[in-house]
């Protein structure tokens, strides 16, 4: 549900209750599995795109490998990023999680 029919507003990150759009389901992930004791500095958020795609948010969990997978809400699967067919534009810092740094 687009943040504009729940909220009257073009844009708003919250966890979502009943209905969200990518970022809240990507926010409501990276809250489960720190709840589930992952390591918050495992976790950060995506922006990404892609043909039929242009602007989605996703959670990049990095495993203790340091490979990094991607968890979409637009699909049932886990990925590594390094096989996503997304173009990611931007990532959160890791070493600030309040930055974003370019992803291309």
């Amino acid at each position: 549900t687009s943040d504009r029919a729940q909220y009257g507003v073009d844009e708003k990150w919250v966890l979502p209750k009943n209905a969200g759009d990518c970022e809240d389901f990507a926010l409501l992930k990276m809250r489960m599995l720190i709840d589930q004791g992952v390591a918050p500095a495992n976790l950060r958020l995506a922006q990404v795109m892609k043909r039929n795609v242009p602007s989605h948010v996703v959670l990049l969990v990095r495993t203790a490998a340091s490979e990094e997978y991607v968890l979409d809400s637009l699909s049932g699967t886990i990925a590594p990023r390094s096989a996503s067919s997304y173009v990611f534009l931007k990532l959160q810092s890791r070493t600030n999680p309040t930055q974003w740094e370019a992803g291309i």
